[in-house]
């Protein structure tokens, strides 16, 4: 946004989550089984142990 652009009156007030969830036009999760399968969980590529690994080296040389 370009320095200098107004901002709506409303820019800084948040949304409740059923305001939110109404302007998103979401509904509630009636099943949960359809999130099954969408996010893989057992396959190890090493990126938790990298980051362990980044957390302990950051926190040795501070």
């Amino acid at each position: 946004m370009p320095q200098g652009t107004p901002l709506p009156s409303d820019f800084w007030q948040s949304l409740s989550i059923e305001e939110l969830a109404q302007a998103q036009e979401v509904q509630p999760l009636s099943d949960v089984s359809v999130l099954f399968g969408t996010w893989p969980g057992e396959p190890d590529d090493g990126f938790e142990e990298e980051v362990r690994k980044l957390r302990q080296q950051s926190l040795a040389t501070g």
